[in-house]
């Protein structure tokens, strides 16, 4: 260690500082970015002992090549010891909160569901650290982190962005290749090189990268190596050949000291015949001089990978534990162990070297016996399936077990791709005949979760291999509900129908057999291009049904949703319906509630909206789940929207954007569409453009339902921005689809949207036509706002005759409503058209009202349109102050309210997915800007 430390003061101070501000209550991440040989597992051996030095506790991991499938493999190794050795009862202090969802990853969750989100996982990994931080602040040090399996390599990122004010250092090393990027392995994925690159190039990374040595320090290590002083000219021949690197170095001065060459000026000239450019050559004749026990030990220590029990060794090695012992003592001398942890190489390289001098046929035995020896001594289920992932394909039983049971402990970390691979492999080993086709459909299922390239093909090859009616149920199931929310839409119909018309005849599977059909009935209903046929067949089978069963009460409430009048009365009882018989059938539809929100809303029913969105949002505090999160912050958003709380709406919209970035599965067209309303509204245009560039939004769009959202957000954006002509089409396009869908509804009011833009354009007449229109349905719609909506169109669109009663009429049936916007918007309209008319004391009335009310919704350009008619009615609108709630960021005022609500802050951070300490920096501006010294008053201050 000492000599490795050779030039390298500038990395050790940084080093310190980084371990110090953790003691003192501030994280940071130090990443040791160089090639191999270079000595940055010295340096990350030197953090860990300025740790210890410091009175910070270290958890120490080390990443290697053979275990990069055992999924969350490193998480482990730094969590394991602190959690197991844990008293009970600070183990489950510190399993509590968030941090519970942790468990499964170290075996202690004795129930964990299937199907787990993995960000539930990482969530639950940070909060467990964050509890073991109360205790002690830590150093968490990875070496290798570009060899770390990807699930740790996810948390690892996760973590390096959640370090504000967390006493935790987190030091990593990284080899790097000769351009000075990361030297991958082979099969990282993009989601691990992005994890990867989070990690060693974010922005709170303090990169530190150790130069080659000078030819004065290689002359020192020489010295040090061969306990004389080498000829300058030596000690410049030998940097010259090393490059300075410290362990080419010392694995020369190995050489040397074996050959006898002196480190004289004559010698010089020999070095080339000695110098190690490939370590692999230098290791074997470095081992060929050993006994052959100290041979064979080695390269089991090679297969088992590094940490592993001498005794574990031994039997793999195929001799005494005692004599193991012996060659181990060979193997330190011979400086290929490490002499402070026995079983572990000296680097990498040297194990490298060991492992790839074994024969291909004989490796692969070596690691199907190491898996065997590893299940008897009850080892983790990953770890196993890791050696068997190397082991030669055999058709044998065991295996095939063993990487069924590993896939199913990936499924509850979170993991599915994870559990796709072992499952792969566990086909390839050819398994018995009665567990083919089940191997075969838990591939499918892992698949599909993990949203695998090739999961069709492994879901065509189950639906082939199982003849168990009730899983070919399942499989078509989530076949179909893929397809539903897939961006890639394909028909699946056919799929359903025939798995349907498998089990007509099987009563014990009617139940399933209904399911399927709802899901047909979805699958069409949501995509444009399905066929008409398939698309009115839930309403045939309905009429069949005598509503008896919950899933024959599903199938009667769906077709009543697509058949339901053109009232909002009617759709509210029709959404009503379906909403009840989901949850009495326990419908599998991961999006049923949220596109009930949406149906809510659209139904201008928003406290039916909201009680669901309380459901979700429950749930997804239970469940600690990011989707759930996401789903419930978005269809909060899509309230507040309605609601006209543009403030809030962009806060939790925002939020469920940010969670879903980091999410693979999920459909985010729809909430980056009502986000684009949002920013519209309050006037933050450019945001809204970007918004619609990085999901690729802006060009054509699928013609399925969930884009629908993005059509009406792109067309309030092209108005807002004066592009009247880009407003018609996005409006036009979306009243072409709803007409394709047969949809009756004004809502939204997409009519009136295409009037406006056509007023804008010139086109009177046309813009009148298409608001009277708008207004005949509207009144069919039966709804205050929907009226209030249209009536205002016309009025702007008839011209000054008849305009002052109509918008007068529209802020007449807004009064009662809880929809500010709208009351705002036909408020500003009417006292504009009151200034034209002359009437400009009427107007200063309904102008400041507008003015208020729009400020409260938080809709800036409308708000300042208003005071612009105030000053030209002859008024002096006030200025406000930026102080008080008004001040208050969309974020900070979702923080105070939770916080308000009796939340703590470390909960209000669970249920944001953020930081403690963002919820603290919230929190303080909250205080300054409301003038409050704590919580105390921060309820009542909100509310006035």
């Amino acid at each position: 260690m000492a000599e490795g430390l050779l030039e390298r003061t500038a990395e050790l101070r940084q080093i310190g500082r980084a371990v110090r501000a953790a003691a003192g209550g501030e994280g940071g991440v130090v990443v040791l970015a160089a090639a191999a040989g270079l000595g940055k597992t010295v340096l990350l051996e030197a953090s860990v002992a300025e740790a210890e030095a410091t009175g910070v506790r270290p958890l120490v991991a080390r990443a290697t090549e053979l275990e990069q499938e055992f999924a969350f493999g490193v998480a482990r190794q730094l969590l394991e010891d602190p959690v197991l050795r844990a008293p009970d009862g600070d183990r489950a202090s510190l399993l509590s909160g968030a941090a519970r969802h942790a468990a499964a990853v170290l075996d202690l969750d004795p129930d964990p569901p299937s199907g787990r989100d993995i960000h539930t996982t990482l969530h639950g990994l940070y909060w467990l650290l964050v509890n073991l931080a109360s205790a002690s602040p830590l150093v968490v040090a990875v070496d290798d982190v570009q060899w770390a399996d990807e699930p740790s390599q996810r948390w690892l990122a996760h973590l390096a962005r959640r370090l504000e004010r967390v006493p935790v250092a987190l030091v990593v090393t990284a080899r790097t290749d000769a351009q000075g990027g990361l030297e991958l392995p082979d099969r990282v994925s993009q989601v691990g090189r992005r994890a990867l690159e989070e990690v060693v190039r974010g922005e709170r990374a303090l990169r530190l990268e150790p130069r080659p040595l000078s030819a004065k320090a290689v002359g020192a290590l020489l010295r040090r190596a061969l306990e004389t002083q080498p000829d300058a000219a030596f000690a410049d021949a030998c940097h010259a050949h090393t490059g300075g690197n410290a362990f080419l170095v010392s694995e020369l001065a190995e050489e040397l000291a074996a050959v006898g060459v002196a480190p004289d000026r004559a010698n010089a000239r020999v070095l080339e015949g000695i110098v190690p450019d490939r370590v692999g050559e230098t290791t074997r004749r470095r081992l060929s001089r050993l006994s052959p026990d100290a041979r064979r030990l080695a390269e089991a220590i090679a297969v088992l990978g590094d940490g592993g029990d001498l005794a574990l060794a031994a039997e793999l090695a195929g001799m005494p534990t005692q004599l193991a012992g012996e060659a181990v003592g060979e193997l330190v001398t011979a400086h290929i162990l490490d002499e402070a942890r026995a079983l572990r190489f000296r680097h990498p390289l040297l194990r490298s070297a060991v492992y790839a001098q074994l024969l291909g046929v004989d490796r692969a035995r070596a690691h199907g016996q190491a898996a065997r020896l590893l299940a008897e001594r009850g080892a983790p289920a990953g770890r196993i399936a890791a050696h068997l992932l190397q082991a030669t394909p055999a058709g044998d039983r065991w295996v095939v077990e063993q990487l069924r049971a590993a896939a199913r402990t990936a499924a509850a970390q979170g993991v599915p791709e994870q559990a796709a691979t072992l499952l792969r492999r566990a086909l390839s080993e050819g398994p018995p005949d009665d567990l083919r086709a089940t191997v075969t459909t838990e591939l499918a299922f892992a698949a599909l979760a993990g949203l695998e390239p090739d999961a069709p093909r492994h879901l065509a090859a189950a639906l082939e291999t199982e003849r168990d009616g009730r899983v070919r149920a399942e499989l078509a199931a989530r076949i179909g509900l893929a397809h539903v929310y897939s961006i890639q839409h394909e028909p699946v119909a056919e799929i359903l129908l025939r798995v349907i018309d498998e089990i007509r005849d099987q009563p014990d599977l009617r139940e399933s057999r209904l399911q399927l059909e709802a899901i047909v009935a979805i699958d069409s209903r949501t995509d444009l291009t399905a066929d008409e046929g398939i698309r009115q067949r839930v309403h045939a089978v309905a009429a069949s049904l005598p509503g008896a069963t919950p899933g024959e009460r599903l199938v009667q409430a769906i077709s009543a949703r697509g058949r339901c009048g053109p009232s909002a009365e009617e759709h509210a009882r029709a959404l009503l319906r379906q909403e009840r018989a989901s949850a009495e059938a326990r419908f599998p539809d991961p999006a049923i509630q949220p596109i009930q929100v949406v149906d809510y809303a659209l139904a201008h029913r928003p406290d039916h909206a909201q009680r669901v969105v309380e459901l979700i949002l429950a749930d997804a505090r239970d469940s600690a789940s990011p989707m759930r999160n996401a789903q419930g912050f978005a269809c909060r958003g899509v309230v507040e929207i309605e609601l006209g709380d543009l403030l809030g709406a962009e806060a939790d919209l925002t939020r469920a954007v940010e969670l879903m970035r980091d999410l693979t599965s999920g459909t985010i067209a729809p909430v980056a569409g009502f986000l684009v309303h949002a920013l519209a509204e309050r006037g933050r245009l450019q945001e809204a453009d970007a918004l619609l560039e990085e999901f690729d939004l802006a060009g054509e769009l699928p013609q399925q339902m969930f884009f629908n959202r993005v059509l009406w957000g792109r067309g309030v954006l092209r108005l807002a921005q004066g592009r009247f002509a880009d407003a018609a089409a996005e409006f036009a396009e979306l009243g072409r689809r709803h007409t394709g869908w047969g949809f009756s509804r004004p809502t939204p009011p997409w009519r009136s949207g295409l009037s406006e833009a056509r007023l804008r354009a010139g086109d009177r007449g046309g813009a009148l036509d298409l608001a009277a229109e708008e207004l005949e349905i509207a009144r069919v719609w039966d709804t205050p706002r929907a009226i209030a909506v249209a009536t205002r169109a016309v009025a702007i669109a008839g011209g000054r005759e008849d305009e002052i009663a109509g918008l007068a009429e529209a802020v007449e049936l807004l009064d009662e409503t809880p929809f500010r916007l709208d009351r705002a918007r036909a408020r500003c309209d009417l006292g504009a058209a009151l200034r034209r008319a002359g009437r400009r004391r009427d107007a200063r009335a309904v102008l400041a009202q507008a003015m208020d009310e729009a400020h409260a919704c938080g809709a800036d350009p409308l708000a300042e349109r208003a005071a612009d008619e105030l000053r030209r009615s002859g008024a002096r609108p006030r200025r406000r102050a930026i102080s008080g709630v008004d001040a208050l960021t969309p974020s900070e005022r979702r923080v105070a309210e939770l916080a308000a609500a009796g939340r703590s802050n470390r909960e209000v951070a669970e249920e944001l997915f953020v930081t403690t300490a963002t919820v603290e920096t919230h929190l303080s501006r909250i205080y300054r800007k409301l003038g409050l010294a704590g919580r105390d008053g921060l309820g009542e201050a909100l509310s006035g």
